[in-house]
This record gives C-alpha cells, structure tokens and sequence, in this order.
C-alpha cells in the first residue's frame, strides 16, 4: 500500500524540495545557495574573459544551449536558473 509506504517512510528521505524547506536541510540550502552564485559566476567569467565580441557571442549561445539542456533534457532548473542569473548580470547585459 503506498500511504502505508509514505507513513514509514524515514523523514531524512525527503525529496530535495521538502528538505530544503525543513529545518534539518538548512545544510543543503547553504549548499545549493553556494552552487547557484558559483555557477551563475563561472557563466559570467567565461563571457567576460573573452578577447573578441566574435568570441563572447559564440560563448553566450554556448551557455545558452546549456542551460536549454538543463532543463529541457536533464530537468535541472536549478542549473537552468543559475545560467540565466549569470547571462543576465549587468556587467555581462551590457558589457
């Protein structure tokens, strides 16, 4: 019986929506907090560190269909959302 199931279910194995909202997951919020901003960095650099506007363009579109995957194919919006918080910093908008 699955109600049964959920009812013995141990409360540390929770999915990672319910832990991050618990008290016990305030470590695992911390941690996705932290991958979020260093993502959304690393996007950031790669297109800021660019030598060429030829360069920047094909580096932009690369991270852009990264994150079309992370989505789409992978189901991470997690990633998904840290790449477009990085394409969208205003030092790369209007660099």
């Amino acid at each position: 019986n699955v109600e049964e199931m959920r009812e013995k279910r141990n409360p540390l194995e929770n999915s990672g929506i319910e832990l991050m909202m618990l008290e016990h997951g305030r470590q695992f919020r911390s941690d996705m907090i932290e991958r979020t901003q260093c993502l959304k960095l690393l996007v950031a650099v790669t297109i800021l560190t660019c030598p060429s506007d030829e360069e920047r363009a094909e580096t932009m579109h690369k991270w852009i269909q990264i994150a079309i995957d992370a989505k789409t194919a992978v189901g991470n919006l997690f990633a998904f959302s840290s790449i477009m918080l990085g394409l969208s910093m205003p030092q790369v908008r209007f660099f």
